[in-house]
């Protein structure tokens, strides 16, 4: 897999739907907070291999213009693809908040120390099984769902997002090792970028409100690229 060639169409996507386009920008800024599927809808689109347009239209490809009714809908499939992969995360971690969050304090407090109903041991073992099953759950997300979205997104069929076996046989065309890399170094990037912007006195927030949808328009071309290296 040739990382420089994600890296640079990544970049060079980002650069011409956003640079020059403040109006654009602006856009993308209130659908991503405000009218979050029709902002998701243009994922949809940019998972399908469109390009952006040169347009004023900030939603407009060079392929075609969506209407926002199918931006909206399109966005709203993939809220839903997203949200069920991510339930099982809250299911297993739901009885250990629930506890914390609505448990009696001594009660909770004798848990901790000992000296409740429960041993320590016994919660510490619950604690850390119920941990070790949220990061290997998510580890599994962060493998499977980019493919699940670009499969959607190029069937327009929700169920191609959950044909795990499908999935596992794209990320073995693709190559495990560099898919794993890929991704991990996606990852780095994204997270490198939003913690050097939080870094900024008093702004910091703000300026990664600002660059969120474009870091989001990155990582969904990026995504999009890994796809496109399935040999035909």
């Amino acid at each position: 897999m040739d990382f420089d060639r994600l890296l640079i169409n990544s970049f060079l996507y980002t650069k011409d739907a956003f640079l020059g386009k403040q109006s654009r920008w602006i856009l993308f800024i209130i659908s991503k907070y405000l009218l979050y599927p029709i902002f998701l809808g243009y994922m949809v689109e940019i998972y399908r291999g469109k390009m952006p347009s040169q347009t004023d239209n900030p939603y407009e490809f060079i392929d075609d213009e969506p209407v926002f009714g199918a931006l909206f809908f399109n966005g709203l499939k993939l809220f839903v693809i997203k949200l069920i992969y991510t339930v099982p995360i809250a299911i297993i971690a739901a009885p250990l908040l629930i506890t914390l969050i609505f448990g009696d304090e001594d009660a909770l407090s004798g848990l901790v120390s000992g000296t409740g109903i429960v041993p320590e041991e016994v919660l510490f073992a619950f604690g850390f099984l119920t941990g070790l099953a949220i990061v290997i759950y998510t580890f599994l997300i962060g493998i499977n769902l980019p493919i699940a979205l670009v499969r959607f997104s190029r069937t327009g069929l929700m169920r191609e997002a959950f044909r795990f076996f499908e999935i596992q046989k794209i990320i073995g065309h693709i190559g495990r090792l560099n898919y794993i890399i890929a991704l991990f170094l996606l990852a780095i990037i994204i997270g490198l970028i939003e913690y050097l912007l939080l870094q900024v006195p008093e702004i910091g927030w703000a300026l990664l409100i600002i660059f969120t949808p474009v870091l989001a328009v990155f990582s969904a071309r990026y995504i999009t690229m890994i796809y496109e290296t399935l040999p035909e």
